[in-house]
């Protein structure tokens, strides 16, 4: 009883400990559809139908659904038909008798155990909460599973416009190299001058082969998660795509559901529920197992004779099993079911801390990567401005190359900066969706 209402204690105090978080939702699977992209849609549809993890988990579904249907064949008897005929014929020499007989049987058995004390309905109860642990981990697959897909996406989206970045920031060095060249040629500027703008346009040029080998590896990261075959769907991937805003989330507190909708929260409980009945089924093996047995059927020496009436034969035998003495072996059993009860709520609380902490962690940091992100924009903004007016004023000789460099490089690491910020906020959205246990209905709007 003291580890029913130790359950019954954690499930009560779950909406205190939610009390305060930032977000007021009811779990939904599909999120990412407010960002009406269809490429990440297509993504998520492939890979729930050919990951080799899903696919796995979706069979593990089938096998505790098979057994949970096994279990419950012992609620009904047990029938057997057994049949036999012999011929043979005794040796006059040994027996004084030359005789051929042919001899037949046939009977139907049945075996039922009347379950008194519930032990195999503990049983099929064991079962049917381990099959719905497995439906729960199929589900948290699920949601791992499309986390990691968007997560992988928007990195390839995000190496996608790096290299975008970086393609512009070499055709911006290649005119400024080209006039610091003629510049020297006219006596204007220095070699120093001439020799760094090259350096800067030779180091740009240098980043540009690496992202797009990190474009194609990322490429071949996706293909095998979603395990693709569609050459459409590849190609929209090679397709250079900038990318976009999350939606941002408006959040003003949270309630309980959210979290027990965390599928591996509900794997734990359905978990401690088969555990709970596997301990009933151990206690039901200190009383008595009544058992019927039941037998009908016909057998004569004379095969043709097989079915009349005086070759009939039947039997109902009732009977008690009761296992007094095995060597504390049940005893032993219940003492271990017990412990792995106090284990299964142990394990259950520590999955609700943890799922608090994932939100609490997730919502801290898509707060925090969101104002880095709006004043590094505002930073690119700044810098942009910066860099053009360098740029026009070492065209008009007024300013050295020494600026224009600067204002160079500036600006592309904030605008690296920009872009791995992005990245961060879409990573953190895609993880409150896995921490939340598949998605939230909340109120969306576009940055």
């Amino acid at each position: 009883m003291r580890y029913f209402f130790t359950l019954l204690l954690a499930i009560t105090l779950l909406p205190s400990f939610v009390k305060g978080q930032a977000l007021n939702a009811k779990a939904e699977s599909n999120w990412w559809s407010v960002c009406n992209n269809s490429t990440i849609d297509k993504l998520l549809s492939c890979a729930m139908e050919n990951n080799h993890d899903v696919i796995t988990a979706a069979n593990n579904i089938l096998l505790a659904r098979s057994s949970w249907r096994a279990s419950q064949g012992g609620f009904y008897p047990s029938i057997s038909l057994n049949a036999g005929y012999i011929s043979e014929k005794t040796s006059r020499g040994i027996t004084d008798v030359d005789k051929r007989d042919q001899i037949g049987e046939v009977t139907i058995n049945a075996t039922w155990e009347i379950d008194i004390f519930g032990s195999i309905r503990h049983e099929a109860q064991n079962k049917k909460a381990l099959y719905v642990a497995s439906e729960m981990q199929y589900n948290s697959v699920m949601i791992s599973l499309c986390g990691q897909i968007i997560e992988e996406y928007c990195k390839l989206r995000a190496l996608q416009t790096q290299l975008n970045i970086a393609i512009q920031n070499r055709n911006s060095q290649q005119a400024i190299t080209q006039l610091t060249e003629d510049k020297f040629q006219n006596g204007l500027v220095t070699a120093l001058d001439a020799a760094q703008a090259k350096s800067l346009l030779l180091q740009t040029q240098a980043t540009i082969p690496g992202i797009e080998y990190s474009i194609t590896e990322q490429i071949n990261t996706l293909k095998t998660l979603a395990n693709i075959s569609d050459k459409e769907l590849l190609e929209e991937l090679r397709t250079s795509t900038l990318l976009d805003n999350p939606p941002a989330i408006l959040y003003n507190g949270v309630n309980a559901d959210v979290i027990r909708n965390r599928p591996d929260i509900k794997q734990a409980e359905a978990e401690l529920k088969a555990l709970t009945h596997a301990a009933g089924a151990a206690k039901a093996d200190y009383w008595p197992k009544f058992l019927i047995t039941a037998q009908f059927g016909y057998g004569s020496h004379q095969f043709s004779h097989l079915t009349e009436y005086e070759n009939m034969v039947w039997q109902v035998e009732p009977a008690i099993k009761w296992n007094i003495f095995s060597g504390r072996e049940t005893t032993q059993a219940k003492r271990a079911a017990i412990i792995q009860i106090d284990e299964g709520v142990n394990s259950l609380n520590k999955v609700i801390s943890n799922a608090l902490q994932d939100i609490e962690n997730c919502l801290s940091d898509i707060k925090a990567t969101k104002e880095q992100y709006v004043a590094t924009v505002a930073a690119v903004q700044q810098l942009q401005t910066t860099y053009n007016l360098a740029q026009n004023l070492y065209k008009e000789g007024l300013t050295d190359y020494q600026n224009v460099m600067s204002a160079q490089k500036s600006l592309l690491s904030a605008q690296e900066s920009c872009v791995n910020l992005q990245l961060a906020l879409w990573q953190a959205t895609a993880a409150l969706y896995v921490a939340t246990g598949g998605g939230w209905n909340l109120n969306l709007e576009q940055q």
